[in-house]
């Protein structure tokens, strides 16, 4: 991906996703292949 403007609560993503796809947000470094996560749709 390549970011773009960035503030305390948020980073612009430029390029390496499309419109709608979902992304993971926080805990990121527990994240393993193949894991079951919950999705929050309350974003």
């Amino acid at each position: 991906m390549t970011t773009g403007q960035r503030n305390d609560e948020a980073v612009e993503l430029l390029t390496g996703i499309n419109a709608g796809e979902r992304v993971a947000v926080s805990n990121v470094s527990r994240l393993k292949p193949g894991m079951v996560v919950e999705v929050d749709t309350q974003l």
